[in-house]
């Protein structure tokens, strides 16, 4: 099945709906985990990798890696699924937003795990099916909440207490471990605050619906996100929003501006066809002084490189 989303320039953006059963999803995981040489889950590996259905690989897959991929992507959210079936089950005398949201949650699973949904340019492009489990996720949310209400009005006065608090500790080290790694991390650190001066300075200096070129696309991202600077483009989902002609364009013409200044060259022809109004480099230019520089990056105001002058330097303090 294919369904046009939208239209972009004249050209529609198609996505194509392809059954595929698990995609990468289940493979990927038992590798992650280094799973991999067990022997139920070799089978099926084994079945994924060689594209050859084999009893012992689906039964495999359906009774032992298909259930622990749900309850591991689910986690904690998995004390609802007892909810959701007794709502499915019971259909005739369930509330029907109970029986609506079992329907989205389950429904949304499989969608993911049954289908590919990409742009039709780009067949193997990032799996968009992934959010109807990531949606699937935040409802489960619903059913966890409605077993803890039960736990409170049950008999057992510190019934609901116990099941917050290790709900609580279920969930905190995952969260906890991801921002402990990114504060160890030295060069991610380093980065964003060469890259937090660069936006700060812009978002000063710039006025508003200004363009910015930057070599470095976490600068872009930043610029996007939180001043009302303008970038030429953005590779971030831009599948899914333009033609692949045009990302193509794009992306060369961009290419070809970063390889002339990397040997001293200026495109004047492409900063003026973008309107841009700042270029951010990670090297300096020679003949030229940036209007703000840090360890990282260079800014350079398009105007005096195209009228040949120099700009007074800024550094943040």
């Amino acid at each position: 099945m294919i369904a046009p989303m939208l239209v972009t320039r004249g050209h529609p953006i198609v996505f194509e709906f392809v059954p595929e059963l698990f995609g990468d999803l289940i493979p990927d995981a038992i590798f992650q985990l280094q799973l991999a040489e067990l022997p139920g889950f070799r089978r099926v590996v084994e079945m994924f990798v060689t594209d050859h259905l084999s009893i012992g690989g689906v039964t495999a897959t359906l009774l032992l890696a298909l259930p622990l991929f749900i309850l591991g992507s689910l986690g904690v959210r998995s004390i609802g699924i007892p909810l959701m079936m007794v709502a499915l089950c019971s259909w005739k005398t369930a509330p029907p937003i109970r029986v609506c949201l079992s329907l989205f949650v389950i429904l949304g699973c499989l969608a993911t795990i049954l289908i590919r949904v990409t742009p039709i340019d780009f067949p193997r492009a990032y799996d968009n099916s992934v959010w109807f489990f990531a949606q699937s996720k935040l409802i489960a949310w619903v059913f966890v909440g409605e077993a803890l209400r039960r736990m409170f009005q049950s008999g057992f006065r510190y019934a609901g207490v116990i099941g917050t608090s290790i709900l609580v500790i279920l969930s905190a080290p995952g969260a906890v471990n991801f921002f402990a790694e990114i504060s160890d991390d030295e060069t991610i650190r380093i980065s964003r605050k060469d890259t937090a001066e660069v936006v700060e300075y812009l978002a000063q200096e710039a006025h508003p619906g200004a363009v910015v070129l930057s070599e470095d696309e976490g600068v872009s991202i930043d610029l996007l996100a939180s001043t009302s600077i303008r970038v030429p483009f953005q590779n971030i989902f831009a599948i899914s929003f333009l033609p692949k002609k045009d990302i193509l364009e794009y992306g060369q013409e961009l290419r070809r501006f970063w390889v002339e200044w990397g040997v001293g060259g200026f495109r004047a022809e492409t900063a003026a066809k973008y309107d841009v109004d700042y270029i951010v480099a990670l090297s300096p230019r020679t003949g030229a002084t940036a209007a703000f520089s840090n360890d990282t990056y260079h800014v350079y105001p398009t105007r005096s490189l195209i009228l040949g002058a120099q700009s007074p330097r800024k550094d943040l303090d």
